[in-house]
């Protein structure tokens, strides 16, 4: 367990903020601005969005690889292959998630019950009483409500 969080700490060290894209996300009517997000945390979010981004790559892999497979017994042996991936690549990529909103809840603790605190252009960081409504947010809530399950077969069957 040590060694998991001393790696996943290099990995947060060895974030390149100038590589880090920060939220596109404008203020909206509703939102209550706390502060801005340090660096550190910064770094979490980098690491977070790239692993979702690796996540969805793998995913969208994988389909297409046991899509093209013609054998029954090749394709039941890829798709256990692919589901313990992406189950590994969707714990760390949810924990890691979890932590950096742990995080900022704890960086802001007179907010840390408020029900959406939520990350807005120019690193700000806000409490907010819906989701924001931009076509990126509403996207990326529709592919988590779609990705909750990551069982590769049920996406197979359907191929």
């Amino acid at each position: 367990m040590v060694k998991y969080l001393q790696d996943l700490m290099a990995e947060i060290d060895a974030v390149d903020l100038e590589l880090v894209e920060e939220p596109d996300c404008e203020l909206q009517h509703n939102d209550q601005a706390l502060g801005d997000l340090p660096e550190d945390l910064k770094k979490l979010y980098g690491l977070k969005t790239r692993l979702r981004t690796e996540y969805d790559a793998a995913r969208t892999q994988a389909v297409k690889e046991v899509k093209e497979i013609d054998s029954n017994k090749k394709r039941e042996k890829a798709i256990a292959v692919w589901d313990n991936k992406l189950t590994l690549m969707s714990i760390k990529r949810d924990a890691v998630d979890k932590l950096f909103w742990t995080a900022v809840r704890h960086l802001f603790p007179d907010h840390a019950g408020a029900e959406l605190i939520g990350l807005r252009s120019g690193w700000k960081v806000v409490t907010t009483d819906a989701s924001c409504d931009c076509a990126r947010c509403q996207t990326r809530k529709l592919m988590d409500s779609l990705t909750k399950s990551i069982a590769l077969r049920a996406i197979t069957e359907e191929l």
